[in-house]
């Protein structure tokens, strides 16, 4: 993990909500949900190795390689 990135990630993630929140504070209550729902998924993704995560054609692989015998010749 490039932990590096992520610090910086988490110091941008803590300067949106710092400068957005007060702004936040006269909207109604589902949009500050939506705002911190938003930011925190970006906060978190920034965490994960996206770029070596298995796609869905491997999860589609891994269900339904066990029952190729059934659909072969």
């Amino acid at each position: 993990m490039r932990y590096g990135f992520w610090i910086g990630v988490t110091i941008a993630v803590i300067a949106i909500w710092l400068m957005e929140w007060p702004k936040m504070r006269r909207k109604p209550p589902q949009d500050r949900a939506a705002f911190i729902c938003l930011l925190l998924l970006g906060w978190g993704m920034s965490a994960l190795n996206l770029k070596h995560t298995p796609g869905p054609t491997q999860l589609l692989l891994a269900v339904f390689k066990p029952l190729a015998w059934l659909v072969e010749p």
